[in-house]
């Protein structure tokens, strides 16, 4: 799927919150009367500010040929927030507390012209309520009409999808979360509250439903593939037009660019971290889902964010992000568990820098399974690709080199 990433124009003022909010209202009635005719290929980013401990980001669409739908998609976005904006006005008048909202935003183009606009918002601080708290707030978009997207837009059964997610939730986080957290409150499967991106469909549970060991709403995320038996991806339908369908097999002709890119920048797909990020403000961000276990060339971490179910990043250092290990993985296609053999990636990828045989006591170090690794080397950069015993990839190993 072609998507275009969006870029975030910070707009942060060193002013008082209630003179950006008047600002950023009267360029929001402003928005429709420059907009281009040229379709929107990104997405500015707005910010009301009251100091580093207080702010509100939102996105702001520019662009669109028609300024009817651009306007009409600010102004859902800001009604969406327009709660934390009030309780930062009375965070500045001179109440205690502190406010962060940060935007997340996903454009993806469509063969049929109805695009869609994803946006996470991400509130932490003080509630409306008065509460120190945290919540999501995802809200989807056709950018042909203006008009929301939901669930009925993206399952073949939503009752049925449902059900089976709820399942599936429970068998995968029963025997993990029992001993601290309610199960039951996995259900229900918060189907509201979906979020499209471009490599997977997140679920976000409201405030004080289902929650993680660290406080924070729970939210889920499931790869395309993992969901496909429940997809629409009808001839017709927005998951086709986004080109869902493509994401689910290597294309030959661009997949050894797409790797390469990939490697070169130190990133895997739908993981929102990189090689030499700072492990600090992830963990901050995303937080541990438990302390730090010891890796042969360093240390481990899991993270609480379900993104990262099935993966682990590793550091060095205790400082920056050395590697990234990921048993839950689509990579252009070639997708852990299934899917993607050695001659599969053969094909893919140019031959491997060397390829080794992983004994069962070399692969119980790393934590993984008995096999073969091939180590492909990209601008200090090394990708691990490994395969168990029945040929099938397993395990997907980004790192920086020694």
């Amino acid at each position: 799927m072609k998507t275009t990433p969006l870029t975030q124009l910070n707009v942060k003022k060193r002013h008082t919150t209630k003179n950006v909010l008047v600002v950023a209202m009267a360029c929001f009635l402003l928005w429709g009367a420059y907009a281009a005719t040229a379709f929107a290929e990104a997405a500015q980013q707005i910010t009301w500010t009251k100091d580093e401990q207080s702010f509100i980001e939102l996105p702001r669409l520019d662009g669109l040929s028609n300024a009817f739908v651009a306007d009409s998609i600010n102004k859902a976005i800001q009604d969406a927030a327009q709660q934390h904006l009030n309780t930062l006005l009375i965070l500045d008048a001179g109440t205690e507390g502190n406010l962060k909202v940060t935007q997340q935003n996903w454009l993806m183009k469509a063969s049929n012209g109805h695009d869609l606009f994803s946006v996470l918002l991400t509130a932490q601080g003080r509630m409306p309520n008065g509460r120190l708290g945290y919540q999501t707030i995802p809200l989807m978009f056709d950018l042909a009409n203006g008009q929301p997207v939901g669930a009925k837009d993206i399952f073949l059964d939503e009752a049925k999808a449902r059900e089976w997610i709820e399942d599936n939730l429970e068998e995968v986080f029963s025997q993990d979360l029992s001993n601290y957290l309610d199960v039951e409150a996995l259900r229900p499967a918060p189907l509201d509250r979906l979020l499209v991106t471009d490599t997977g469909i997140g679920l976000y549970y409201p405030e004080n439903s289902m929650s993680w060991l660290s406080g924070r709403s729970a939210s889920i995320y499931y790869l395309y593939h993992e969901l496909e038996p429940l997809l629409n991806l009808t001839e017709g339908s927005l998951l086709n037009a986004l080109q869902v369908p493509a994401l689910l097999k290597p294309n030959e002709q661009k997949i050894e660019d797409q790797i390469q890119e990939a490697v070169r920048i130190g990133y895997l797909p739908g993981l929102p971290v990189k090689l030499g990020d700072s492990l600090e403000q992830v963990i901050s961000q995303h937080s541990l889902l438990h302390d730090p276990e010891g890796f042969p060339d360093g240390e481990k971490y899991q993270l609480e964010d379900d993104l990262f179910r099935g993966t682990v990043l590793l550091s060095r250092d205790g400082e920056t992000i050395s590697g990234i290990i990921s048993q839950r993985m689509n990579l252009f296609g070639l997708i852990t568990g299934q899917w993607a053999t050695q001659e599969d990636t053969d094909n893919a990828l140019s031959s491997p820098f060397i390829t080794l045989p992983l004994t069962k006591e070399g692969a119980a170090l790393y934590g993984l399974q008995e096999g073969i690794m091939s180590t492909y080397l990209l601008d200090q950069h090394e990708l691990r690709l490994v395969f168990g015993g029945d040929g099938w990839l397993n395990t997907i190993w980004l790192q920086t080199e020694k």
